[in-house]
């Protein structure tokens, strides 16, 4: 795709720009219906799709986990 700006799903960030959230979960969104009609031939594309939108969310929100742990940690000292 010469022009990364133009998609019709809206999956591909402009030029320069990191993959967010939201394009990931388009293209899951929209392998589904691939899958859906067309069989499981795309079944690991979704699956590594999944995997890295899973990764963006893990690494996405650490101070949100240390304060969960945090939070886990007082309670077991109580």
């Amino acid at each position: 795709m010469a022009d990364r700006d133009i998609c019709p799903y809206g999956l591909v960030p402009k030029e320069g720009q990191p993959f967010e959230e939201h394009h990931l979960e388009r293209a899951l969104a929209e392998l589904a219906r691939i899958i859906d009609q067309y069989g499981e031939v795309y079944l690991p594309l979704f699956e590594k799709v999944e995997a890295e939108l899973a990764e963006l969310r893990r690494r996405a929100n650490p101070l949100e986990r240390a304060r969960r742990m945090a939070q886990a940690i007082r309670r077991q000292a109580a």
